[in-house]
């Protein structure tokens, strides 16, 4: 299933409450296993909190195999990409995590 995500937040992608309007569309899909295909074509503006709230919680629930996959992401300037990245690697991270 392809997700145009400017079709659910608009072309800026700025605040928090935007990812999660985001999540909550991508979530349940995965749930039920599907593969997606998120589309940032034509999204002008993409921020960390954005992508915190969209992605990031994606990898708290899922975990990191299996969401490499079902979520495919395209058209992603590529600035955002390197941000993405980041991001994903915290979250891993978080979720790894075993305290001493």
């Amino acid at each position: 299933m392809i997700i145009n995500v400017k079709e659910i937040t608009g072309p800026y992608c700025g605040q928090y409450d935007e990812g999660e309007l985001l999540y909550n569309v991508v979530c349940p899909l995965l749930l039920e296993k599907q593969s997606i295909v998120l589309d940032f074509s034509g999204v002008a503006l993409l921020s960390s909190s954005f992508l915190n709230a969209a992605i990031s919680k994606l990898f708290h629930k899922f975990g990191a195999d299996f969401l490499i996959s079902h979520l495919f992401i395209t058209g992603m300037k590529k600035v955002d990409r390197f941000v993405l990245n980041r991001m994903i690697k915290e979250a891993k991270e978080i979720r790894d995590y075993q305290p001493i």
